[in-house]
C-alpha cells in the first residue's frame, strides 16, 4: 500500500470512528455494541474487509485491514475485537467451508458470528456436554466471546459445526472487551450444521496462529491511544505547582513508550518478520504502556468516564485470548536453536 492510499484509508477510518464509535465508546463498555454500529461498519466494508468479493467481502489487502484494526482499537478495543472476530476468525473459517451466504450476512451487519473460546485457547477437547442428533445440538458451550451472536462455530469430536440462534445465554463477568460480552451458551435442540468433517480444532488453531499480526495491530492501537491520553493529561495535571510533564520519570517514560510505539508500527506494517516474532512484542508493550498510562492519570484513571482504564483491561485480556501460545513459542524456539527445543 503506497503512502497516499495509506493516508486516505487512515483518514476514512478515523472519520468513521469520530462520528460513529467515539460518541458510543462508554455505552459500548457498559451496554455492549449496538447492532446499528455493525450495520454502519458493514456499509464501510469493515465487517468482511479481507473476504473474497465474490462472497460479499471487501477484498482489501492485509495492510489495509491491519490499519482498520489499529485505528478502531484506538477508539474502542471492543469494536476492533468485533471486527477481528468477524474477519480473522469467522470469515476465514466460513470461507474455507464454502459458507458464502453467511459471509454476506456478516458483511451487511445483519448477522454476527463467533467461535467458542476453548478452541481459541487451543483446546482440542469437546467444548461441553454436547450431543448432536438429527440436525439439532443440545448442551452447553462455556466461556464464549460475543455470546449473543447469531451463529456459533464450535468443534466437537474433531468435526466443525455451525449452530444457529442466540438464545440460552448466561452472561459472565468480563475483565476486558466488555462491549462484546462473555457468556455460557446453552443449546437446546438448536439447529446445527456440520461444516467440516474432521480437523475442526486444527482449523481453528491454524486460523488463530495466522492472525498474529492482526493481534499486534490491535495492541498497537491500544498502546498509542493510551499513551497519547497520558501525554495530554501530563500537560495539564499539576502537582507542587508544576505540570506532570516537567518531572523526568513521567516525561522520559511516556516519551520512551512513544518511541516504542513507532518502532512497533514499523514492524506491524512494513517488517517481513514472522508474526510469531511481532505478536509477543506487541502484546507485551500494550500491557506495559497501558498500565503506565493508567498510573499517570492517578485515581481518575480508574473512572470509566476518563476512558483510559479500558485499554489496560483490554490489553491484559487480549494477551489471554490471543497472546503468545505454546505453538507460537515453539516456532520461535525452533528459529533460535535451529532444531526442535522446549519439548519437555
Amino acid at each position: 500500500m503506497d503512502q497516499d492510499s495509506y493516508r486516505m484509508l487512515r483518514e476514512n477510518v478515523d472519520e468513521f470512528c469520530t462520528r460513529n464509535v467515539e460518541p458510543l465508546a462508554l455505552r459500548i463498555e457498559r451496554e455492549g455494541m449496538p447492532r446499528d454500529l455493525s450495520a454502519k461498519s458493514g456499509a464501510q466494508g469493515f465487517n468482511t474487509a479481507t473476504a473474497d468479493p465474490a462472497s460479499g467481502g471487501s477484498g482489501l489487502d492485509r495492510e489495509s485491514y491491519l490499519l482498520i484494526l489499529e485505528r478502531t482499537a484506538r477508539s474502542s478495543p471492543s469494536f476492533a475485537m468485533y471486527l477481528m472476530l468477524q474477519n480473522s476468525i469467522a470469515c476465514r473459517i466460513l470461507g474455507a467451508s464454502g459458507k458464502s451466504d453467511i459471509i454476506r450476512e456478516i458483511a451487511s451487519g445483519n448477522k454476527t458470528t463467533t467461535v467458542d473460546i476453548l478452541s481459541l485457547n487451543e483446546s482440542s477437547s469437546s467444548p461441553g456436554n454436547i450431543t448432536i442428533s438429527d440436525g439439532k445440538v443440545t448442551g452447553t458451550i462455556r466461556t464464549v466471546i460475543l455470546p449473543s451472536s447469531d451463529y456459533l462455530i464450535f468443534q466437537h469430536q474433531d468435526a466443525l459445526y455451525l449452530a444457529k440462534g442466540n438464545d440460552g445465554i448466561e452472561i459472565l463477568p468480563a475483565l476486558g472487551f466488555r462491549g462484546l460480552g462473555l457468556g455460557n451458551v446453552s443449546l437446546k435442540e438448536r439447529p446445527v450444521e456440520k461444516i467440516a468433517e474432521s480437523g475442526g480444532a486444527a482449523l481453528i488453531q491454524e486460523t488463530i496462529r495466522n492472525s498474529g499480526r492482526e493481534v499486534a495491530a490491535m495492541a498497537l492501537g491500544m498502546t498509542g491511544r493510551s499513551i497519547d491520553m497520558a501525554i495530554d493529561y501530563s500537560r495539564v495535571r499539576k502537582t507542587f505547582g508544576r505540570p506532570l510533564k516537567d518531572y523526568e520519570p513521567v516525561a522520559f517514560q511516556l516519551s520512551g513508550f512513544k518511541a516504542q510505539e513507532e518502532h512497533l508500527r514499523t514492524m506491524v506494517f512494513f517488517s517481513t518478520a514472522r508474526d510469531e516474532y511481532i505478536k509477543p512484542l506487541a502484546t507485551d508493550l500494550a500491557r506495559r504502556a497501558t498500565k503506565v498510562a493508567l498510573q499517570v492519570h492517578g485515581g481518575y484513571g480508574y473512572l470509566e468516564d476518563f476512558g483510559v482504564e479500558k485499554f489496560y483491561r483490554d490489553s491484559m485480556t487480549l494477551s489471554i485470548y490471543f497472546g503468545p501460545s505454546k505453538s507460537d513459542m515453539r516456532v520461535l524456539s525452533r528459529e533460535v536453536y535451529g532444531e526442535e527445543s522446549g519439548v519437555i
